[in-house]
């Protein structure tokens, strides 16, 4: 049970860094004319943050069960759901291949990162 929970705290850190390593200031803008504002699908609620995880473990895997899935609805419950956590397990949205890439092109706004990934561009903690 206490590795359980130490995989649990570890994910929360690991997700907290990277969202925060991942933020980008925007300012508004404003459409020169009506006819440049594009018609797109509106979002849930201006107010309701949606956060994408990706991650490389199957739905059922235990870690997805007891530490990543209860993580998300975690968050929007203490969010009073202003934060939407929507999970993307088994490299359904992007390959764990290209977790880090997807993480700074945007793609995904949190991830699992596979040890071997990180490896790759941190030589340094071999």
């Amino acid at each position: 049970m206490k590795k359980i929970s130490s995989l649990g705290l570890l994910l929360i850190l690991t997700s907290i860094l990277i969202l925060g390593g991942c933020a980008q200031q925007t300012s508004p803008t404003t459409p020169s004319s009506p006819s440049a504002v594009k018609s797109s699908p509106a979002p849930v609620s201006a107010d309701v943050i949606e956060l994408r995880y990706a991650h490389h473990n199957a739905p059922t895997a235990g870690l997805t069960k007891y530490a990543i899935d209860p993580w998300g609805k975690k968050v929007e419950e203490v969010t009073k759901n202003k934060v939407k956590v929507t999970m993307y397990p088994s490299q359904t949205l992007i390959s764990s291949k290209e977790t880090i890439e997807g993480l700074k092109s945007g793609v995904t706004d949190m991830a699992l990162i596979d040890l071997e990934h990180i490896l790759a561009v941190i030589p340094y903690l071999k």
